[in-house]
């Protein structure tokens, strides 16, 4: 891979600047980028270790410690890019550069999301078989112990205070394993 960048010497510089209205400010033989830093760039791009000088990110220089967008392959530092990939807004899932979206990461973000919020109904302690309609909540047939695999039912429990006011004990029929979810995460209860 080669990287062209264009260099204006101070004659095409004049020429582009009168045109465009602008004096003269640098002497006859200066360049707007030197040779030196040109062939650097060139020599880098060359070898796959970076095609942009700056991280869009930060705006500082890149260097050897950098890390590829999966997709479109733009460049960052290793800290800039990982704290964009955590952050929880969906922009977090695409390139700052191009906006190319990496599904991977966000196929990633949405199991987590979903574990969190089946944590916070007590789902993530049963195993949910697949379902003809994903998007409705399970069924207590819809659910096995984690454990062992057996069916669940529903015990049947005192009235409780506290902070399982609202939850359903439910216990292995194989196994006895008990555990505890929030009404609305099941559609039967």
């Amino acid at each position: 891979m080669v990287l062209v960048t264009p260099t204006i010497n101070a004659t095409e510089q004049t020429d582009v600047m009168c045109y465009v209205g602008l004096s003269n400010s640098v002497g006859p033989k200066a360049s707007l980028k030197s040779h030196h830093q040109l062939m650097k760039r060139m020599e880098l791009a060359e070898h796959n270790q970076y095609s942009s000088e700056l991280c869009t990110i930060c705006r500082e220089q890149l260097g050897e410690n950098s890390r590829e967008w999966p997709i479109c392959k733009h460049l960052y530092h290793l800290n800039c890019i990982d704290e964009w990939r955590k952050g929880e807004d969906e922009e977090n899932n695409q390139c700052p550069n191009c906006r190319s979206t990496d599904t991977t990461l966000a196929a990633q973000k949405e199991a987590q999301f979903r574990l969190q919020r089946d944590d916070r109904r007590g789902l993530s302690r049963v195993h949910v078989g697949t379902r003809s309609d994903p998007s409705r909540p399970p069924r207590l047939s819809d659910l096995s112990c984690r454990w062992c695999g057996g069916s669940m039912r529903r015990a049947r429990v005192p009235p409780a205070s506290g902070q399982w006011t609202f939850r359903v004990k439910l216990v292995c029929q194989r196994c006895n394993s008990p555990v505890m979810v929030h009404p609305s995460a099941l559609s039967d209860l």
